[in-house]
């Protein structure tokens, strides 16, 4: 009897992404590995996105389009693909970055032979565009310590795991976490969750491309991203804080969430406390906070000038 392979849902929540979404798509359709569930969740595109997604759909019986008629912040959409998930193994693609054809083959082959591998990615390379790379590509971005305690530190150590989001996850782990949180450095966080659950796994191979702009143009204030995402403004005192206190109390407090006994989560703690203290923890990014503050000028002023003198 022929077994068939394990379903792998992935998840692509886009907001007017017509410019790269067509691309994109077609790197997920033409995986090597086929038996895909395509989500596409739509926040509320006011551009092309629609259209591009009608002809997808129409061309692919794996793909499900989903449109919501308001933009609901990019943490709820991309909660939204990952909650209503069904395959064994998820992952959430960006409507801008592609995917080499044996991506899932490979990450799927490394959870299929791996059990305690929670997520696999691989060496990922930033682009500007096909075939023009940019910086380096994400090598030795591993997290496959044997046991939850030495993960976790590392973890906490090492923030640029934040981009193994990409990966290819068991999908019964992602959901015993709380996903994406409203908040800066979401992705941290989810990833700190995840490397409890289990082992972070890469490929030592560039199957993963991630778009970057030509010119620096992705850099917001914390309270400018947090409305992206979907999140209530955090307040001038969010941005006096630490910029890791916030991870940090996240991370101890998603312990308990995702099952850790109450003796584990005193020693994890003490790890925690630690390592914030002693790594750069207690430093904030004046740019940031300089940036929030000219932007809540400038609103102010706007709003204090007549309609009709507005440009």
């Amino acid at each position: 009897m022929t077994v068939s392979p394990p379903l792998v849902t992935v998840g692509i929540p886009v907001y007017n992404g017509a410019s790269t979404l067509a691309e994109a798509l077609r790197s997920v359709a033409g995986q090597t590995y086929r038996n895909l569930e395509i989500l596409i969740a739509d926040n509320g595109s006011v551009d092309a996105t629609q259209a591009i997604c009608a002809q997808f759909t129409a061309g692919d019986a794996r793909a499900r389009y989903v449109r919501h008629e308001t933009n609901r912040g990019a943490v709820w959409n991309f909660n939204h693909v990952m909650r209503t998930a069904t395959g064994r193994y998820f992952m959430w693609a960006a409507h801008d970055d592609l995917l080499h054809p044996q991506f899932i083959e490979k990450a799927c082959d490394v959870l299929e032979a791996r059990q305690d591998v929670v997520l696999c990615h691989s060496e990922t390379q930033p682009v500007v565009d096909v075939g023009q790379p940019v910086g380096a590509a994400y090598i030795g971005w591993a997290n496959d310590a044997e046991s939850a305690r030495e993960r976790w530190r590392m973890v906490l150590r090492r923030s640029e795991l934040h981009a193994a989001i990409y990966g290819l996850m068991r999908r019964d782990a992602a959901q015993r976490t709380r996903g994406l949180l409203a908040c800066v450095q979401a992705d941290w966080i989810f990833m700190i969750e995840m490397s409890v659950l289990g082992s972070i796994a890469q490929i030592p191979e560039t199957l993963q491309y991630k778009r970057v702009p030509a010119v620096a143009t992705d850099y917001h204030s914390r309270e400018e991203m947090l409305r992206y995402m979907g999140a209530p403004s955090a307040g001038l005192g969010a941005q006096l804080r630490p910029p890791r206190a916030n991870v940090m109390a996240q991370a101890v407090r998603s312990l308990p969430l995702i099952g850790v006994g109450r003796r584990d989560r005193v020693r994890l703690l003490t790890d925690a406390v630690r390592i914030y203290s002693s790594e750069g923890g207690l430093t904030f990014d004046a740019r940031d906070i300089v940036s929030t503050l000219m932007t809540r000028r400038a609103r102010s002023r706007a709003r204090s000038t007549p309609d009709k003198l507005r440009p």
